[in-house]
């Protein structure tokens, strides 16, 4: 089976790899780290054997910060490694995880790599977050001895279907995982039809909803306001992490709204930085006065602050009037539709989620936010809760208690945790 995944996946890399390289020559992407991809790391000053935790990109560095900072707190004589992807995702868990002792990328999952990497590290235990199953990653964990668990594991529908092609295999892939800990119990009930043993799967939550800080936490409307040069008394509509499409959409119902509301600033954050240039040219032929986050504050007169900067979205949703959650006019799965709610924002949706659709089912049987089907409907409800302040903080209010009641997955997946890490202590420490 090994042998035949391996195969497959040389040939996917290779068919990759003239893609990989123009990312690499026009933006930079996947330039960095190499050697680490590589199973290459450079690795002093450790001290001991660390917990490695893995989260590939920005959604899941953000869910693991509150567990990596649980475990550092709970189990100080393990130093934590982390790993993840993508660049993106690189730089924002060396803000939101300070508490690691490095950050390196997740090494390619060729036999050679893994065991390169594994050899360099020598964790004590692997922790993947959400959905990473790399059988050449798990099997040589499994030959060394390295525990591993998933945690705020997730199977989605679509996955679910995709996964089931290759059950038979995929059931001994994860037989090399000590336990999961799912975030749903619709998650837990996929993982097991793909033949994850039954006693090892377990329902914890999401960390997401603990990722935010408590109520009263949240940054100042007024101070983000001033950070980004726009007036106090200026309203403004937020679009975060959008895609191609979602972009002409959110200018084209913003152009409308703001006929009729004088000031009306917007707040555009692609998902990818490096698309800021493709969606320049859409402010470009639209005549429209524009600012790039990374020049600081927006001078006078500007119309559109485009957010080209990394990690600081949760913070920017609180100068939002409204804001729109990318990822779900555009048929991607949706984006993390906490952080506006944590800030206080109103949030106005499209029509997938189907990456997140038991947090949005819960948002929307609170009351908590407004979905729309397609963008015609798109400039309606943008400006029904702008004229209507009332109407949107008691949106912003219901958010905010959703967010409240599902909190907890990080002390149920410590818990979970701890008879494994309980295991691997080791000389470098007590981490009980």
């Amino acid at each position: 089976m090994y042998s035949v995944y391996s195969a497959a996946l040389s040939v996917v890399f290779g068919l990759q790899l003239p893609r990989v390289l123009l990312q690499a020559s026009a933006h930079g992407k996947y330039r960095a780290g190499i050697g680490e991809r590589l199973g290459r790391y450079r690795l002093g000053g450790l001290g001991a054997p660390p917990l490695w935790l893995h989260a590939v990109s920005v959604g899941e560095v953000v869910a693991a910060a509150p567990l990596a900072r649980a475990l550092r707190a709970e189990r100080p004589g393990c130093p934590l490694l982390v790993s993840t992807v993508t660049d993106t995702g690189r730089a924002v868990a060396r803000e939101r995880i300070p508490e690691a002792a490095a950050t390196v990328f997740f090494p390619l999952d060729f036999t050679f790599a893994v065991r390169r990497a594994l050899v360099a590290v020598s964790p004590r235990a692997v922790l993947l977050a959400e959905t990473e199953i790399w059988p050449n990653f798990l099997r040589a964990c499994r030959l060394r001895g390295v525990p591993v668990a998933v945690v705020n594991g997730r199977i989605s529908p679509r996955s679910f279907r995709r996964y089931r092609l290759v059950r038979g295999p995929l059931g001994r892939v994860l037989a090399d995982i000590a336990c999961f800990g799912m975030q749903t119990a619709a998650d837990a009930e996929r993982l097991v039809a793909l033949g994850a043993p039954a006693g090892r799967v377990h329902v914890t939550g999401n960390l997401k909803f603990d990722a935010l800080g408590p109520a009263g936490a949240e940054a100042q409307p007024g101070d983000v306001r001033r950070d980004l040069g726009l007036d106090a008394a200026r309203p403004v509509l937020l679009a975060g992490s959008t895609h191609r499409g979602e972009e002409a959409a959110i200018l084209d119902a913003w152009t409308g709204l703001r006929a009729g509301r004088s000031g009306l600033a917007l707040v555009l954050a692609p998902r990818h930085p490096e698309r800021c240039g493709e969606v320049e040219g859409l402010l470009r032929e639209r005549g429209l006065a524009w600012a790039r986050r990374s020049a600081g504050a927006a001078p006078a007169g500007t119309d559109v602050i485009l957010v080209d900067t990394v990690g600081e979205l949760a913070r920017l949703y609180a100068a939002a009037d409204v804001a729109f959650v990318g990822g779900s006019l555009a048929p991607v799965g949706g984006h993390n539709i906490l952080e506006p709610a944590a800030a206080g924002a109103p949030i106005v949706v499209g029509p997938h989620l189907e990456n997140f659709a038991e947090m949005a089912a819960a948002f929307h049987e609170g009351r908590a936010m407004v979905s729309v089907q397609d963008a015609t409907a798109l400039p309606g409800a943008l400006a029904r809760l702008l004229d209507d302040r009332q109407g949107a903080r008691a949106f912003a209010a219901r958010a905010r208690a959703v967010l409240e009641a599902h909190r907890g997955a990080t002390r149920r997946t410590l818990d979970l945790l701890a008879p494994i890490l309980d295991a691997v202590g080791g000389p470098g420490g007590t981490i009980s």
